[in-house]
């Protein structure tokens, strides 16, 4: 699969949590695009949509908990923050920067793979696909209103992130 972030020491790493969390993030992306794609109503979108939106709450959730168990990550804001949020981030932390290059190497190539494999899947022609799914179903009112609350549950979700990494 397109974006697999892959681990291959048999020893336990201090940030294996955190590996094994951006794999789930990778394979909720990936699902969100196969249901898309799979989805022949709307009301099928909207269930891929709103399962999608309880993923994000899950993913944020576990994210928050291992900020918790690992205060080094409130300095790796690119974990969970979209790009606007980030800006936000840095607009707020002038010494910024200086934090997150006092990160440990594992954590940012943890980050690192997770954004690059996000990219990847977002790039991909299946990822188009699902795009234009959403768009030939988007003035379905189910489909309206799960988008809507997507994105809400988005920027609902970058704010709690963001009073975590200040």
């Amino acid at each position: 699969m397109a974006g697999t972030i892959i681990t291959t020491s048999a020893e336990p790493k201090k940030y294996d949590d955190l590996a094994a969390w951006a794999k789930k993030v990778n394979a909720s992306a990936q699902q969100f695009v196969d249901e898309l794609n799979k989805s022949k109503t709307p009301q099928q979108v909207a269930a891929a949509i709103r399962a999608k939106a309880e993923r994000e709450n899950k993913s944020t959730d576990e994210l928050i908990r291992l900020i918790a168990v690992h205060p080094e990550l409130r300095d790796l804001p690119d974990l969970g923050l979209d790009t606007e949020t980030f800006r936000t981030w840095l607009q707020l932390n002038p010494e910024g920067e200086a934090r997150r290059a006092k990160v440990p190497d594992e954590p940012v190539e943890i980050s690192q793979e997770l954004l690059a494999a996000n990219a990847s899947i977002k790039a991909s022609p299946q990822s188009q696909a699902a795009m234009r799914v959403i768009a030939a179903n988007g003035k379905d009112p189910d489909v309206a209103r799960a988008a809507n609350d997507l994105r809400e549950t988005l920027q609902t979700n970058h704010r709690r992130l963001l009073s975590k990494f200040l």
